[in-house]
């Protein structure tokens, strides 16, 4: 993910911030937002680059946490 896309996400997040920051999103959802695959999002979880959340088997994710970490990934490279 360029960098150029990690801020647009970040731009793009706040206009969301009243209608998803505070909601659990699904694989789907968050690979929808993010414009990625649900495979890129599980292959993601498998190698640690986002934490879920999870409610017994169900799995979640805080957009807030996610961006976070994708943030923080990024400025380690």
């Amino acid at each position: 993910m360029t960098a150029l896309r990690l801020t647009a996400l970040q731009s793009e997040h706040a206009l969301f911030d009243n209608k998803i920051d505070g909601r659990y999103l699904s694989s789907a959802e968050l690979a929808a937002f993010l414009g990625l695959s649900q495979h890129t999002i599980r292959a993601w979880r498998k190698f640690r680059i986002i934490t879920p959340i999870k409610f017994g088997r169900s799995v979640r994710w805080l957009l807030k946490d996610v961006l976070e970490e994708l943030t923080k990934r990024r400025q380690s490279i």
